[in-house]
């Protein structure tokens, strides 16, 4: 069963407590990572060193060019040594990232950087459906102040740094799981309500969740100016609408499967406490150790 495992939960910028935007799709061929933020850098860990060392490929989807999702760019040949690396980029992105590939940025220049790789390819995305040298991914444009990529690999929808939207749902139907931006709460859209154009709420997220059809919700890009208590209170907002809602905690996995039929609701949470209790076998699993 393949399986989701969040790298990097934070929004921006990296805490205490959570690493920028990543997170890492077992996919058929090799890992996919949707964004390379701060929290690329836990593939040191060895659970993916040891995945890294069985595969021949890996591909890093960008869902934009902002730095809390691209600040891991450089570890690359470090955390994926002798793979075949493909990052796709929003349109009009590539020039950003060949930019960032240069000195001074890279002091000994591009192609002393790549040679701990196999090849390295740099690929404009395009709105639907496309075989990205072997692994399948479906993309969404979001437009808005900040334009964003949404994606979808296998039963893996990501789409954060965005608002809801209708697009994503669309996307996202019957997905096993949806991480969707979850960076304001009600004070913030009080505060700042243009922040709205941006960015989502958890109840947003989870109403979305629940329109397509996915199994299970997964908050992310979590704010870092909130503190315990506010992230907290995320996932209670998100389970009043969606019961199978679950905060992003950094090395935290996530089993992924089919959406559960009616008959399975031995399998579902117990909407009597607002709890998520998914089975031990599916969906939303324990952090790892």
């Amino acid at each position: 069963m393949p399986r989701l495992y969040v790298l990097g939960a934070g929004g921006g910028v990296p805490t205490l407590h959570r690493q920028t935007s990543s997170y890492l799709v077992e996919g058929r061929r090799g890992p996919v990572l949707f964004d390379a933020g701060t929290g690329l850098s836990r593939l040191d860990d060895p659970l993916f060193r040891e995945m890294v060392a069985r595969s021949k490929r890996a591909w890093v989807l960008l869902g934009s060019c902002g730095h809390g999702r691209i600040a891991g760019l450089h570890w690359l040949p470090s955390l994926l040594p002798g793979l075949e690396v493909t990052i796709g980029v929003p349109p009009k992105g590539r020039s950003a990232i060949e930019r960032l590939l240069k000195k001074p940025y890279l002091p000994y220049g591009r192609d002393a950087w790549e040679e701990n790789l196999a090849t390295l390819r740099i690929v404009e995305l395009e709105p639907g459906r496309t075989d990205l040298f072997g692994e399948p991914v479906d993309v969404r444009m979001l437009s808005g102040p900040e334009p964003t990529c949404v994606f979808r690999v296998r039963e893996a929808c990501y789409a954060t740094g965005c608002p809801a939207r209708e697009e994503t749902a669309e996307l996202a139907a019957h997905a096993s799981v949806l991480i969707h931006d979850s960076y304001l709460d009600s004070e913030d859209l009080e505060a700042r309500p243009g922040l709205g154009e941006l960015h989502a709420t958890a109840g947003a997220a989870a109403r979305l969740a629940a329109e397509a059809g996915v199994r299970d919700l997964v908050l992310g890009h979590l704010n870092p100016a909130h503190e315990p208590g506010r992230i907290e209170r995320l996932q209670f907002e998100a389970t009043t609408t969606f019961p199978r809602s679950v905060i992003a905690t950094d090395m935290g996995c996530i089993k992924m499967s089919g959406v559960p039929e009616e008959s399975m609701s031995g399998d579902l949470v117990d909407e009597t406490d607002g709890v998520a209790e998914p089975a031990e076998t599916d969906g939303v699993d324990a952090l790892l150790p």
